[in-house]
């Protein structure tokens, strides 16, 4: 990836104003941050610090926020030290830097992942609690049963490798040394584990005298020593330990060709340091290892930094500000809020903090500053869904039942902040970056966020349709897998495979999301759910009735003209849903047109006569409507079931193209298009005879699949073209047989413009086959 990025920026050096326009967008930060420099420091003379305040004072007074609509987020920056204080409750702060365009983005972008759906899904023994990736190319993952199981990432997906039981109950922290070789595990029954992950097997452990919370590996550049960093839930200390012995050490520096995954670790029980700066107990700690430093919050806020040699107190090399007072630091305290999650930038330069007052900020590790702060806040989120932006857009049935998710996800943080010694918190709600260091990753009420730091914009949205489903805790993989010795594969040329892993919220599963969608199966034990743990027979027969009675809640409708994507109301009207699908399965729309094309209001299809006539349920009789006061034809792209009277529902459905409030009650809405919109708009544009409402523009076929299923399942012809000749209206088709087929039932209407055309005027046309220019005709004699 990198050199990819390296060969294109080599290329365009060639071209002096190419390169001027790459230089501007690639160290516009490191301007900013200078120019931050020079203000705090006080360096510069007198008319330098006069201009600068003048330009603070206008931005001040001009209030500049930056409100990008496409994110729908609130972004901001911060350069005015009284502005952060006058409007920190609002999180608006301004701008210090233009925004501008990132070079090469799309490359960025293939090394992300952007399936709408996860691929597939492994078990754990009970609730799913941490998930890491190593740059060994390792996943860990852990339950709140203290299981801890080792999987191995492949070309494609993983593989499972072993599993432990760690702990006598809940895991408070795991962590992964920054080489990937070692893995410590913390818990309530006060022991440290600690892992081979090259050899996945435990080497050491022993038992604290206190309740530990959270723990993390650092290091020295200058030292080989690994030292192991643990705090107290009792206490607001963290003890440092260094669980390689003196003579463990020495052997390794004779053996100088033994491998690191070869090392013991032995003794080291005893802290050989505790630190006291923090004032309330910690409970996130990460390790900056471009800057050899180490972040600690605390659960009031409270945020430092702190060297990563002993004594552990000494200056940080790279940092730029001599006092906190100086800083943004004091930020979540000023906003008396706490913070969830914390996460370091693979650069090191910024700092990623989730706090329960669902705002996220962005710090520049060297100054201390706020980068950036987004708005993912209750109040933001209703605005965004009364706005609906289909980007963002729930259904207001799953939109409440999302709400009470999160309201159950802020309740139960809250009970750990108030129980540290007898709780653990919910999966993390964590801030990634990926490893270019210009885009955010993070999960929401909507699904997983993927933001342009540079454009300031969301440019992806990965599942969204997994409605039952919250995801948290996210861990990234960008790596290529190269096979291992260990495991007996063998090393080969891979490309790359993006994949976020992430749990879920009260769920025994953990996920994966990559760049391939579900594989097409019919067996549910082949399917994306992998029952890779013993379960009762009850626990089964419940598993089978769930998955017999689940219904698809995504179709995907592939046009000539584009794709067409349609979310699916199965809770809601689960008869109609289950109509549409089975037909969709069976074939049943094999062969069929869009026979009704009515501009500024549908396109209707689903007869297998094409004429309107036609078409039965799964039942071969009628069923009944089901109406839902929260579905209805207020919006456009509303897909609904079309019928001859109350009680008439067969197979025949329409996409509306505008709001049509008048069908509410009268027709079943089962869907709505959340992409494709301008494939149905151009569907409707397409032309129609004089004296019948069907399109004679191609629209070739038409695949509806499940979301768990890739299938084709129906077929759609339509007319071609259409030629005026002195025998009458001549009609081309692409495929003769099921053209022909619909031809010998064709009925049409001298009726135009009317909704519902009147039964009592249709009249039979003779057909005759007309062969020309190796085309199929069909003629009408008037």
């Amino acid at each position: 990836m990198t050199s990819k990025i390296n060969h294109l920026i080599k290329e365009r050096q060639q071209h002096p104003t190419q390169t001027r326009n790459i230089d501007h967008y690639t160290s516009i930060i490191q301007i900013n941050r200078d120019k931050e420099m020079s203000n705090n420091n006080n360096n510069n003379n007198k008319r330098e610090v006069e201009d600068q305040e003048s330009l603070e004072n206008q931005s001040s007074r001009k209030k500049v926020k930056e409100d990008e609509s496409s994110t729908s987020t609130t972004s901001t920056t911060t350069t005015n030290k009284k502005n952060v204080k006058k409007q920190s409750s609002k999180v608006v702060l301004t701008s210090s830097f233009m925004l501008g365009e990132l070079p090469f983005e799309q490359l960025y972008l293939d090394n992300l992942p952007n399936s709408q759906m996860y691929e597939k899904s492994y078990m754990h023994k009970d609730a799913c609690s941490h998930v890491l990736v190593s740059k060994t190319d390792y996943i860990i993952t852990a339950d709140i049963l203290g299981y801890i199981k080792f999987w191995k990432k492949q070309p494609q997906g993983i593989e499972f490798v072993k599993t432990f039981r760690s702990h006598q109950g809940l895991i408070s922290s795991i962590s992964v040394s920054h080489d990937g070789l070692w893995l410590c595990s913390i818990g309530l029954d006060k022991n440290v584990r600690i892992f081979d992950v090259i050899n996945f097997d435990v080497t050491f452990s022993f038992k604290t005298t206190y309740l530990p919370l959270a723990c993390q590996w650092i290091y020295s550049n200058d030292s080989s020593k690994q030292y192991l960093a643990i705090s107290s839930r009792e206490s607001s200390d963290i003890y440092i330990y260094n669980p390689m012995s003196e003579q463990e050490e020495e052997e390794q520096q004779q053996e100088s060709s033994s491998t690191s995954s070869s090392k013991t670790l032995l003794g080291g029980s005893t802290p050989i340091q505790t630190l006291s700066f923090h004032k309330k107990p910690v409970h996130l700690i990460k390790f900056n290892t471009t800057y050899q430093a180490v972040i600690s919050i605390d659960i009031g806020g409270g945020i430092e930094y702190w060297s990563c040699v002993p004594p552990f107190d000494g200056q940080i090399q790279g940092v730029e500000f001599e006092y906190k007072m100086d800083t943004d630091l004091y930020d979540l305290q000023k906003s008396k809020a706490t913070p969830q999650s914390l996460n370091i930038s693979a650069n090191g330069k910024y700092l990623s903090i989730m706090a329960n007052d669902k705002k996220i900020r962005i710090f520049n590790f060297t100054t201390g500053k706020l980068h950036r702060v987004y708005d993912e806040s209750f109040d933001h989120i209703n605005e965004l869904q009364r706005s609906e932006d289909p980007t963002y857009y729930i259904e207001p049935t799953d939109f409440g039942r999302r709400m009470a998710v999160e309201r159950d996800i802020d309740s139960s943080f809250e009970n750990f902040i108030n129980n540290l010694t007898k709780l653990n918190p919910p999966p993390q709600n964590n801030i990634l970056f990926d490893e270019s260091n210009n885009f955010l990753i993070y999960s929401n009420i909507v699904g997983i966020k993927i933001i342009n730091m540079v454009t300031n914009k969301v440019v992806r949205v990965l599942g969204k349709i997994e409605n039952s489903t919250r995801f948290l805790g996210l861990a990234l993989y960008q790596g290529k897998n190269s096979g291992d010795a260990t495991l007996g594969t063998k090393k080969r040329d891979a490309e790359n495979d993006p994949t976020i892993f992430c749990l879920a919220y009260k769920k025994q599963r953990f996920y994966m999301l990559s760049r391939r969608e579900p594989e097409d199966t019919d067996n549910p034990e082949l399917g994306r759910d992998v029952f890779n743990e013993k379960v009762t027979k009850d626990e089964m027969l419940l598993s089978n009735l769930h998955a017999q009675r689940q219904l698809p809640r995504n179709a995907v409708i592939h046009t000539t003209l584009g794709d067409i994507h349609c979310q699916l109301f199965p809770d809601e009207c689960p008869k109609t849903v289950e109509n549409f699908t089975t037909h969709s399965k069976n074939g049943y729309y094999d062969g069929i047109i869009f026979h009704r094309v009515i501009k500024n209001f549908m396109v209707q299809t689903g007869d297998p006569l094409g004429d309107g006539t036609g078409g039965t349920s799964i039942w071969n009789k009628d069923f009944e409507d089901e109406f839902n006061r929260n579905l209805r034809h207020d919006r456009p792209f509303t897909l609904s079931m079309a019928n001859a009277g109350p009680g008439t529902n067969g197979s025949q459905f329409f996409i509306t193209t505008v709001p049509v409030t008048r069908l509410d009650n009268k027709h079943t809405v089962f869907g709505r298009v959340y992409k494709g919109m301008e494939v149905v708009l151009d569907i409707e544009k397409v032309k129609t005879d004089k004296n019948c409402w069907f399109g004679l523009h191609s629209l070739k076929s038409i695949l509806i699949s499940s979301p768990l299923r890739e299938r084709q399942v129906c077929r759609i012809i339509s007319l071609s073209s259409q030629l005026q000749t002195a025998k009458g209206t001549v009609l081309c088709f692409n495929e003769y047989e099921t053209s022909e087929r619909w031809l010998t039932s064709l009925e049409l209407t001298n009726i135009r413009d009317k909704e519902y055309p009147d039964t009592n005027t249709r009249t039979i046309l003779h057909t005759l086959l007309v062969n020309n220019n190796n085309n199929n005709y069909y003629y009408y004699s008037d």
